[in-house]
């Protein structure tokens, strides 16, 4: 099999071993913590956005929409809960029929687009940013039925089809196309998630 094909097939190993739901938990633990870290906790909203964060962040749509509410507002530039991330991400998964072993391919490829980028993920550019991963994980996994823009703005309508195609295009170009995913960068996380389960289960049995 191609060297991609590889990748794939070790990457639904390490899916089988883990439940859907264990690493959809993981993931939005890991995007939360991200989170908090870009966080002024003078103001409990995000430092100044940076370009980076700027082209992929919801300020001005957020300040512009006339059917939120002030406190609507504010919460959406807070840290989301994990419950409202892990919510989030189901549904874009579930509405697009992604399978959820992509969840590793997902935080694979927005790690690598953080550290290319220095940019800090807030609670102003989570939810372009995961729709815009999803997207390119979609392509790199030729997937039998692809995902059109417009299906992102169904799940997600804050971006038009045109919008969400820009910041695909941003993004590739940030990450220089470097969007290839190999075997051992998905082993790390699932290494990563398999720990931290591991902890969470001796603690809740009293090991």
């Amino acid at each position: 099999p191609s060297h991609k094909n590889v990748d794939v097939i070790c990457c639904k190993e390490c899916y089988r071993m883990l439940k859907s739901e264990d690493i959809l938990g993981q993931v939005a633990k890991r995007l939360r913590n991200e989170m908090k870290e870009g966080l002024d906790f003078t103001t409990l909203l995000p430092y100044p956005q940076s370009e980076v964060e700027e082209i992929f962040g919801e300020f001005p749509k957020i300040q512009k929409d006339i059917t939120l509410e002030p406190k609507q507002k504010l919460a959406l530039m807070s840290v989301p809960s994990l419950k409202v991330i892990k919510n989030f991400i189901r549904k874009a998964f579930l509405e697009t029929e992604t399978p959820f072993k992509d969840l590793l391919y997902m935080i694979t490829l927005m790690h690598k687009f953080l550290r290319k980028t220095d940019c800090a993920l807030t609670s102003l550019n989570w939810r372009p940013l995961c729709m815009v991963t999803l997207k390119v994980v979609e392509k790199w996994t030729l997937a039998d039925d692809h995902l059109g823009y417009a299906d992102l703005t169904t799940i997600y309508p804050k971006f038009s089809p045109e919008e969400y195609y820009n910041l695909e295009m941003e993004f590739l170009e940030f990450i220089e196309y470097d969007h290839a995913i190999e075997s051992v960068e998905t082993h790390r996380w699932f290494s990563v998630f398999e720990e931290e389960l591991g902890k969470i289960n001796k603690s809740s049995i009293g090991w």
